[in-house]
């Protein structure tokens, strides 16, 4: 019996209307990403992230891992913008987990689909090695903008990605290109604090400060420290510049952050069930050691006298946290390194002409 196509895409519209998802679109694997990927890895822009150039090759066809897969429902879900008016987290990383809640969404959209059309079916939110941005773009979502991330008409860069892998043999929906360019804005170029951008859609991950404070363990390099600025987890410069972001809101209503207000004051000494059902959870404590690290230290060495009179206390109490740290993970060269650098900042601001 042929699938009935309009009866399979009222459902995905439908779906995604009630819960929320902004956009939605159907391609057929495999994707021609290869030669990019291949490049990308060559120029070493994928950093200390060997697994990305581990089977590469196999990266194209979602089919090589989940061998029924016929299709790819691909899913666009906008988050809010701005909503952490201390700039210390990225937006995409407020409110509970952003994987939970898109994962929830796709087992109703899949249990939908297989109560009315049989087939299997396979979800993933962030959680397999697929080309998510190349599916989403041959299911004509949006196209990959100057910041490499998918701009979604209407919405902008600032979205989740989640994909269903399915049996069924869905056409295709279409791919619309007139409005698949950035033009000569550069204005997520110009803003990136690290310059990581290469004005082609790359991004050199080594001088991604999403990079070193969501990927990796390691001191990110001094040139880049100086740009932080506070942040504690991710960087969404490259989004919030983007003159196609037109959603400021979640999905979901979801715009909140449940992360404690103790955080910055006692991190070190904290158990993971404060931060739990949040992004930060998936991060083990030592991870978690970088980022407090480069969020105080790079916000301490912005502040003016009056401000460090200030915040004398909390001073205080980062000095002995850098000691606790030290104690704790003594044998971690790397986070040590950070802990001396976090010292030396503590020196010279003690140190400074307050009269």
């Amino acid at each position: 019996m042929a699938l009935d196509q309009d009866a399979v895409k009222k459902v995905l519209e439908t779906c995604c209307q009630n819960l929320g998802i902004d956009a939605w679109g159907v391609s057929t694997p495999p994707y021609d990403i290869e030669y990019t990927l291949l490049k990308w890895i060559r120029c070493g822009y994928h950093g200390k992230m060997s697994y990305l150039a581990r089977n590469y090759s196999l990266r194209s066809n979602p089919a090589y891992f989940i061998p029924y897969t016929k299709r790819v429902i691909s899913f666009a879900a906008s988050y809010g913008i701005g909503i952490d008016s201390t700039g210390r987290f990225a937006s995409y990383a407020l409110g509970k987990d952003y994987h939970s809640r898109m994962s929830l969404a796709l087992s109703r959209i899949t249990r939908e689909l297989k109560t009315n059309f049989g087939g299997k079916y396979f979800y993933l939110v962030d959680s397999f090695p697929i080309p998510e941005r190349e599916a989403a773009v041959k299911a004509g979502l949006g196209w990959i903008g100057k910041s490499g991330n998918l701009i979604v008409p209407g919405v902008g860069p600032n979205v989740y990605l989640a994909e269903i892998l399915t049996d069924l043999e869905i056409d295709n929906t279409l791919h619309n290109t007139d409005h698949h360019s950035c033009g000569d804005c550069r204005k997520c170029i110009d803003a990136c604090p690290g310059k990581a951008l290469t004005g082609d859609g790359t991004v050199d991950s080594t001088k991604c400060i999403s990079y070193y404070s969501t990927e990796i363990r390691e001191a990110p390099p001094e040139d880049l420290r100086r740009e932080w600025n506070g942040r504690f987890f991710g960087c969404e410069t490259c989004v919030a510049v983007c003159p196609h972001v037109k959603k400021r809101t979640s999905w979901d209503g979801d715009d909140s952050t449940p992360l404690p207000d103790d955080l910055f004051h006692e991190l070190p000494h904290l158990g993971k069930s404060r931060w739990k059902g949040t992004v930060l959870e998936r991060f083990s404590k030592k991870k978690l050691m970088y980022d407090y690290i480069m969020c105080v230290s790079s916000s301490l060495d912005k502040l003016s006298n009056p401000e460090i009179e200030n915040a004398a206390g909390f001073i205080g109490e980062f000095r002995i946290n850098l000691s606790f740290i030290r104690k704790t993970w003594p044998d971690d060269q790397q986070l040590l390194k950070l802990v001396n650098w976090a010292e030396d900042i503590l020196f010279k601001i003690s140190n400074r002409d307050f009269l």
